[in-house]
């Protein structure tokens, strides 16, 4: 795939006009999806797909366009021409943009991180055989996905990782269900066989009967799963800049009120081992790892 956007993303930086910048990115995957329900297979599909978004600069005007291609460098070149014409067409009635941003600076990046997936016949035997007797709901997606950012201003980057993420529910009644997930970039039967384990173990505890809490305080323990939930919800508008500035942040009072966090927790965003690519779509480079929460104090923003 990477040599499919190479050949593409030079053929159309060899077209560039003097005082024309042409930008392209490009996502692209080749996923299997499974869907489960009451422990049996109810969806099994097999995605292939490559989006191309082309940006045309002239001085201080700037247009975009996207399309989907079909994979083929030799189809797809045609293609991107002619949208490469449109936009040449149309930019004359495009205003300029005076806060027109993007990377200018020459630089080049690879980051490929290749995993052992599971075949979807192996994780169907294994979910079905791990589910049986029991009430299964789950998604499982699996497959390379690839970033691509390239402008004739000699801007290349390029990052490409495969992986898996398996996340279920095994459900005990009405509305208490156990949540689980499995995730990463090489299947292990131990492994996942290991989660189910536990969870069945937390659907036991599902079937006692509630005990009623005095009013008081207690210690309490969140679990993984919980966890996940926390951090998911932190990640809508928790660490962002322009949400403090707003003071839409969940997290406003460790902004504004000095309000900490027990100094044990560190967050960080780790870019450079996450699934995400380690570039912006305008161009420019991520850091690879971005403290949030440091020893408990909230630390820079995204």
């Amino acid at each position: 795939m990477r040599d499919y956007f190479e050949e593409l993303a030079t053929a159309l930086e060899a077209r560039a006009r003097p005082g024309e910048v042409i930008v392209s990115r490009m996502s692209a995957e080749v996923s299997d999806f499974l869907r489960f329900n009451k422990s049996a297979v109810r969806q099994a599909t097999a995605v292939r797909q490559v989006d191309w978004t082309l940006m045309l600069v002239s001085g201080k005007r700037r247009i975009d366009a996207s399309t989907s291609l079909s994979g083929s460098a030799a189809a797809d070149r045609d293609t991107l021409a002619a949208l490469l014409d449109s936009l040449r067409l149309a930019i004359a009635d495009v205003p300029e943009d005076p806060f027109l941003l993007y990377a200018t600076e020459p630089a080049t990046s690879v980051a490929e991180r290749p995993g052992t997936l599971p075949d979807p016949a192996q994780v169907i035997d294994e979910v079905l055989a791990a589910g049986r007797g029991l009430d299964l709901v789950g998604f499982h997606a699996s497959g390379p996905i690839h970033k691509g950012f390239s402008s004739s201003l000699g801007v290349r980057h390029w990052h490409s990782v495969e992986n898996f993420s398996f996340g279920w529910c095994l459900y005990h009644g009405r509305d208490k269900a156990v949540k689980t997930s499995y995730a990463g970039s090489a299947w292990e039967s131990a492994a996942f066989e290991a989660r189910m384990d536990f969870a069945r173990e937390q659907l036991v505890l599902l079937a006692e009967k509630p005990r009623q809490l005095a009013r008081g305080a207690y210690r309490a323990l969140f679990s993984p799963a919980a966890m996940t939930e926390i951090l998911g919800m932190m990640s809508w508008a928790g660490f962002g800049l322009k949400s403090r500035n707003t003071k839409q942040s969940a997290l406003i009072r460790m902004f504004e009120q000095d309000a900490e966090l027990s100094p044990l927790v560190t967050l960080r965003e780790n870019t450079a081992e996450g699934m995400a690519s380690g570039f912006q779509a305008e161009g420019f480079v991520r850091p690879p790892a971005v403290a949030l929460v440091q020893g408990g104090r909230l630390a820079a923003p995204l």
